[in-house]
């Protein structure tokens, strides 16, 4: 599964090179827009019910518990989509395409809970091919539609179609029995069923994804176009690390600490030296991008977005230090701490947020603003790291 994740992750990076040629920063910028809210609200419409599978033991159970998971997850795009509509039909300002937020959640949304699933029951091939699959899709049919059309209805359609034929690929072979072992609940009596991971699991996730989503939302309503885009470039660059070692360093230490937790045995020895070998990849992530940064982008993603460089080199620090810290947040999950993981994220978003917010409201300079963000939330994450080892130390 980790090779597939690879495979994926370098189609993806891949083809960037060809989107860039076809559309420029305008386009990107507003296809941010369109992403930001996507990626909040494919987290809202699950409520985090697809947590529960893995606590399954039984087929059926799991089949069941993945069921809840969609049919909470297509009732609540339903709610969504016709604020969303309305808001289309009636602001003026509000392009069409805004109607299909709600649709491209779900369609974000549903490969998760059924990627929870097939992980549990160890199917690795067949997620391993959706991995790859939905990769080729999503950037195939961008650089077609996009080629086509020259806007960002290409990006938005290759997304959703994309993701529609990933789905179908996690359905094979699993349709029949999740349509058998569907429970006739009332909505009440679901939500009952799931209210722990309701009231904490969605919290942290909403929380994980609004970082990036409110960084785009605020930087687009206080600069303008094309800023947003050239964010969104510089995010998607800096996070290829992140997605590629990091969350696999996740799952490997994760392993390894649970065993030791499991042993009665500290596991602070397994964050310090893993943390000492992230850490060197994470300097050399900040010296590339500080001397090579706008020369890299222009090289690689074309002269448009050469000034997606300078906004990764003022933003490099924050995801240096999330891919060195990021792979151990597992620890408040292992001693039990959710609540407290919670109360911290909470406060240090606020934080952030409302200086990012005072920054952009004095009109300081973009790349000063993101630089001194950026270093605050970097901060943030070597505390983290602090409260992670004091943890593993119990």
């Amino acid at each position: 599964m980790a090779l597939s994740s690879v495979l994926g992750q370098l189609i993806t990076y891949s083809m960037m090179p060809v989107l860039t040629r076809i559309l420029d920063a305008e386009q990107f910028s507003l296809y941010a827009d369109f992403f930001a809210w996507v990626i909040i609200l494919s987290v809202l419409i699950t409520l985090r019910i697809e947590y529960a599978i893995p606590t399954k033991s039984s087929t059926i159970e799991q089949y069941e518990t993945t069921s809840d998971a969609i049919i909470i997850s297509v009732l609540n795009t339903a709610l969504l989509t016709i604020p969303f509509i309305l808001i289309a039909l009636f602001n003026p300002e509000s392009p069409w395409y805004y109607s299909l937020i709600p649709l491209a959640a779900l369609f974000s949304a549903l490969p998760q809970v059924l990627v929870f699933l097939l992980s549990k029951q160890l199917k690795t091939k067949q997620t391993g091919w959706y991995r790859i699959l939905n990769s080729l899709a999503i950037q195939f049919i961008s650089i077609a539609l996009g080629s086509l059309f020259h806007n960002v209805i290409g990006l938005i359609s290759g997304y959703l179609f994309g993701q529609l034929i990933g789905i179908m690929v996690l359905c094979k072979g699993n349709i029949q029995m999740l349509w058998k072992s569907r429970k006739k609940l009332l909505i009440r009596e679901l939500l009952h069923k799931y209210k722990d991971y309701i009231i904490f699991n969605t919290p942290l996730g909403v929380l994980e994804v609004l970082q990036i989503s409110t960084l785009v939302l605020i930087i687009g309503y206080f600069y303008g176009n094309p800023f947003p885009g050239y964010l969104y470039m510089a995010w998607r660059i800096l996070q290829a690390p992140i997605n590629l070692i990091s969350n696999n360093a996740y799952l490997i230490n994760y392993h390894y600490s649970s065993e030791a937790k499991n042993n009665s045995l500290p596991y602070s020895g397994i964050i310090t030296q893993q943390f000492k070998i992230l850490s060197i990849i994470a300097i050399l992530m900040v010296l590339v991008m500080w001397l090579f940064g706008p020369a890299l982008f222009a090289i690689i993603l074309g002269e448009d977005f050469k000034y997606s460089g300078h906004i990764a080199s003022a933003l490099v620090v924050m995801y240096a230090t999330q891919f060195a810290v990021s792979p151990f947040s597992y620890t408040a999950i292992l001693e039990n701490k959710q609540k407290e993981l919670l109360v911290r994220n909470l406060v240090q978003f606020i934080l952030a947020t409302t200086g990012l917010i005072i920054m952009s409201q004095q009109k300081m300079a973009i790349e000063k603003t993101l630089l001194l963000y950026g270093t605050f939330v970097a901060i943030i994450h070597l505390s983290n790291l602090y409260w992670y080892l004091k943890l593993s130390k119990t």
